[in-house]
């Protein structure tokens, strides 16, 4: 089943965290509520993000839980949300503030 979940294709959005939030990035996939990982990099944070995501839809899928679609990318609250396919260099521009088109 890991070779059906398709990780690369769930957006997810990556923000900074206040050093009262323990400092670092903090990675929430939209489409899977609750999922969600950090770490001290934003490319750690990914990397992190994604075993999370391959673990919760794992254990979905050992429960028969339905699993969602994949939504697209797309601006949420102020806050885009990206994709694996988006360029490192991009998403380190929209989490320090940057271009938000």
């Amino acid at each position: 089943m890991s070779d059906d979940l398709r990780l690369e294709r769930y957006p997810f959005m990556v923000r900074p965290l206040a050093e009262d939030e323990g400092g670092g990035y903090l990675i929430e996939y939209p489409d899977i509520p609750g999922c969600m990982s950090d770490g001290e990099t934003i490319e750690e944070a990914i990397a992190n993000g994604r075993d999370a995501l391959r673990s919760v839809l794992l254990t979905m899928g050992e429960f028969g839980d339905p699993i969602p679609e994949p939504g697209t990318p797309r601006h949420l609250s102020g806050s885009t949300i990206a994709d694996i396919n988006s360029r490192l260099e991009d998403i380190r521009k929209l989490v320090s503030g940057g271009d938000r088109s």
